[in-house]
């Protein structure tokens, strides 16, 4: 589903190196410390945060996925450990971590059997954090993205998707700490279409070849107004929630 987007998702906000830097220091991450990122994808958190520990395990559950992981840590000189498989079916005893990091990606595997894993696997005094971007804009091409994009989803954009305090309900875990880093790009009208294509929702493998195009044309039409043929500045945000054991 998600290794469709594979050729696009650089075009998507990005967490940026003063995020890594924020959630390393508010999860108390040191040089020798395990690391664990679920959902990993090509490895936008799992690289990220890389620097930080001293060893870092991703998972996911698409191969294709894995292997464009591969490629990125072995350009960046990093050994990452690599698990094929979905969260709430891989081992228990997978090993001990201080900080446990999903990024965009926490609803698609909100399962029991996913937050008894969780519990098993974090260390003691350690951190989940559900990591996130977000537009921020006002600007009206922001809401006009949107709504074009909504139009040619395939699945609603939201979906029955639990926030980070419906993910932990019920759970030991309690939100400690909330991190918010904003910052702001240049976006070109063809970076902005590219996005548009990066989501589960609207890529192409999900639309079809024509409806995709159909779609970005649509786009392309709607927006261009907006751009002048030249980039526009694009706030956004960068969050994390931090949730650690009820009492540690």
């Amino acid at each position: 589903m998600w290794a469709e987007t594979l050729g696009y998702r650089e075009s998507r906000i990005q967490l940026t190196a003063a995020f890594f830097s924020a959630l390393a220091r508010a999860a108390k991450v040191s040089g020798n410390d395990d690391l664990l990122d679920l959902g990993s994808g090509p490895g936008e958190v799992t690289l990220g945060m890389a620097p930080y520990g001293g060893h870092m395990t991703a998972i996911d559950c698409e191969q294709p996925m894995l292997d464009e992981l591969a490629r990125r840590a072995q350009a960046a000189g990093r050994a990452i450990r690599m698990i094929h498989t979905r969260v709430e079916e891989a081992p228990l005893d997978l090993g001990r971590f201080r900080l446990i990091t999903i990024g965009h990606a926490h609803w698609f595997m909100h399962h029991p059997a996913t937050l008894e894993r969780l519990d098993r696997w974090l260390a003691e005094g350690g951190t989940v954090a559900l990591c996130i971007s977000l537009n921020i804009s006002s600007s009206p091409w922001a809401k006009t993205f949107q709504t074009i994009r909504k139009k040619w989803a395939r699945g609603d954009l939201r979906g029955s998707k639990p926030s980070h305090a419906e993910f932990f309900d019920g759970t030991k875990f309690v939100l400690a700490r909330e991190i918010s880093i904003p910052g702001e790009q240049r976006l070109a009208l063809d970076d902005l279409l590219r996005r548009a294509l990066g989501f589960s929702t609207s890529n192409p493998e999900v639309l079809g070849d024509a409806a995709a195009k159909a779609m970005v044309e649509e786009l392309r039409g709607a927006l261009a107004p907006y751009f002048r043929n030249r980039p526009v500045i694009e706030p956004f945000i960068n969050q994390a929630f931090l949730y650690r054991r009820r009492g540690e």
